[in-house]
């Protein structure tokens, strides 16, 4: 099992993703719900 600071990394390379891409706005549905979901509670969304 990961550890939280691994499962965080993470969804910080899906959000790193879409910066590199130049997206500003991301929908709900372009992450999964667990990564959106870590980076609203990290401070990140």
């Amino acid at each position: 099992m990961a550890a939280p600071s691994e499962k965080l990394a993470r969804a910080l390379e899906a959000l790193k993703e879409f910066q590199d891409r130049n997206v500003v706005a991301i929908r709900s549905s372009d992450l999964e719900r667990l990564d959106r979901e870590r980076l609203v509670k990290n401070g990140f969304l």
